[in-house]
C-alpha cells in the first residue's frame, strides 16, 4: 500500500523499450538501481514496464549503451493530475471545497436508534438515548468529535441491568445495541418435551430407547424428518432419548475426459488503482483497465481513506489485481481417465460421510459414456446413528397427552 501511494505521489510512466537488445536495457537499468515494475514482453524486440518519473532521465545513457530506444506510452500519478488542472485552478478549488463539504455533511449524526434482541419499553429506550446524549452523542454533531467508548461506559454504569452495550455509527445514524440481563429460572432450564427424529434416509438396524416411546422397529425404511421415538411414556411428557443405528448409503459421481484443459497461474500480475465515491463515480489514477494478458482472473480490494480514528474521507481506493493464467491441455489414455474418474467419485462419496460412520460395504461402477470421456459411480454403505432431538410444539404435546389419556383409560 505504501508503495502504491509513493508511486502515485511521485508520478510514474509506462514506457515501451524497442530494440534488438531490449534484455540488455533491462539488465543495465537494474544494475543502475532503477526500479522497473509490471514488466510485459510483447516479443523479442518490444518490452513495456513502469518507471518512477524521477528516473526517466537516467534511462537515456542506458538507451545509448544498449542501442535501444524507449517511448512513453502512459503518464500517471499526482504530478500529471496537478499539471492537468494547473490552468483550471477554480475548478480544482471548487472540487476540494465540494469534497470537504460533502465529507462534513456525511459525518453529521442525524438520529439515535436503540436496538435489542429483546423487547424494550419506550421509557427504557428514552432513558438510554438520554444517557447517550449526556456522554456527547447528540444529533447534529460531527461523528469524529464523539467518543463512542465513553458513551458505552456511561450507559453501562448508569444502567447496571444491561449486560451488553455497544454504540456504533452506520451512515448518519448512531445505533445503540443493548442486551438486558436475564435470570433463567430452574423451570426454564429443564429440557422441554421433544422427539427423536431421523437426520438421514436409511434402514433401521437397531434402536435402543432410554426415554420415550418408539414408533419404528428394526428393518423399517425411514426418511429424513421421520419421528423415531415420541416424547412421552407412561409417566407423561418427556424429552426423548435413544440410540438409533441405521444403514445409510452415500453415492459419489466422477468423470474425466481423455482431453482435459487445466488453467494455472503464472505468478505475473497487473494492478490498477481507482478513486471511488459511493461505489458509483470512479476515477482511474493508476494503471490501465485493459491488461495485456490473454487469460487472467481478477479480484478487487477496497481501502477506505482514514485520516485519524473515525475521520474518514467520503472516497476510497479500489485496487484491482489481474493475475495472468495459462491453459495446459493434457491427454489421458482410457485407463488413466477411468482411474481419475474413479478417484473423483470416491472422494465425492466420502464428503458427506459422518465421522462416527462405520463402513460395511462399497461399490465402484462404470457408467456408460462416449468414447472421449469416462464416468464412474462410487457407493458406500455405512451403519451410523441417525437420531437427533427435536423439541415438540404445543399441538404435538396436546396430541401426546390425548394418547396418554386413551392408553390409561384402556388399561383401567
Amino acid at each position: 500500500m505504501n508503495r502504491i501511494l509513493t508511486r502515485f505521489v511521485s508520478g510514474s510512466l509506462r514506457i515501451e523499450i524497442r530494440g534488438e537488445y531490449a534484455e540488455k536495457f533491462l539488465n543495465l537499468s537494474l544494475t543502475q538501481g532503477i526500479s522497473l515494475s509490471n514488466i510485459v514482453r510483447y516479443d523479442e524486440r518490444r518490452i513495456s514496464a513502469d518507471i518512477i518519473l524521477a528516473d526517466i532521465y537516467r534511462l537515456r545513457p542506458i538507451a545509448r549503451a544498449s542501442h535501444c530506444r524507449f517511448i512513453i506510452k502512459r503518464r500517471q500519478g499526482l504530478p500529471f493530475i496537478l499539471a492537468r488542472y494547473r490552468r483550471r485552478k477554480l475548478l480544482l478549488i471548487g472540487a476540494v471545497v465540494f469534497c470537504i463539504a460533502l465529507y462534513l455533511a456525511s459525518s453529521l449524526v442525524l438520529s439515535l436508534t436503540v436496538t435489542s434482541p429483546y423487547s424494550l419499553s419506550q421509557t427504557e429506550k428514552a432513558r438510554i438515548v438520554a444517557l447517550a446524549r449526556e456522554a456527547g452523542v447528540v444529533e447534529g454533531k460531527l461523528q469524529f468529535t464523539m467518543d463512542l467508548e465513553a458513551a458505552q461506559e456511561h450507559i453501562s454504569e448508569e444502567l447496571p441491568q444491561l449486560s451488553f452495550v455497544e454504540v456504533t455509527i452506520i451512515g448518519n445514524n448512531v445505533l445503540i445495541n443493548v442486551v438486558k440481563r436475564v435470570d433463567v429460572s430452574e423451570d426454564d432450564q429443564i429440557v422441554a418435551c421433544g422427539d427423536i427424529v431421523a437426520t438421514k434416509d436409511g434402514v433401521i438396524e437397531q434402536i435402543l430407547v432410554r426415554k420415550g416411546t418408539e414408533c419404528v422397529k428394526a428393518g423399517d425404511t425411514v426418511t429424513a424428518g421421520t419421528v423415531l421415538v415420541r416424547g412421552y411414556n407412561q409417566g407423561g411428557l418427556v424429552a426423548a432419548s435413544a440410540i438409533v443405528s441405521a444403514r445409510v448409503w452415500y453415492s459419489g459421481y466422477g468423470e474425466c475426459a481423455l482431453d482435459k484443459t487445466e488453467v494455472k497461474n503464472t505468478g505475473k500480475q497487473y494492478m490498477t488503482v481507482e478513486l471511488s465515491w459511493q461505489t458509483q463515480i470512479k476515477a482511474l489514477v493508476w494503471g490501465d483497465n485493459t491488461p495485456q494478458y490473454q487469460y487472467y482472473y481478477q479480484h478487487q480490494k477496497s481501502v477506505p481513506l482514514v485520516i485519524w480514528r473515525n475521520i474518514r474521507l467520503p472516497v476510497e481506493l479500489v485496487i484491482t489485481y489481474y493475475h495472468e493464467q495459462q491453459q495446459d491441455i493434457f491427454s489421458y489414455t482410457p485407463e488413466q481417465a477411468w482411474q481419475q474418474a474413479a478417484e473423483a467419485a470416491e472422494k465425492n462419496a466420502k464428503i458427506a460421510l459422518a465421522d462416527d460412520a462405520r463402513i460395511v460395504a462399497s461399490n465402484l461402477k462404470e457408467i456408460e459414456a462416449g468414447d472421449r470421456i469416462k464416468r464412474a459411480r462410487f457407493t458406500i454403505e455405512t451403519i451410523e446413528d441417525i437420531g437427533d432431538f427435536s423439541e415438540a410444539d404445543q399441538q404435538t404435546q396436546q396430541q401426546y397427552l390425548s394418547l396418554l389419556n386413551k392408553e390409561n383409560n384402556s388399561i383401567d
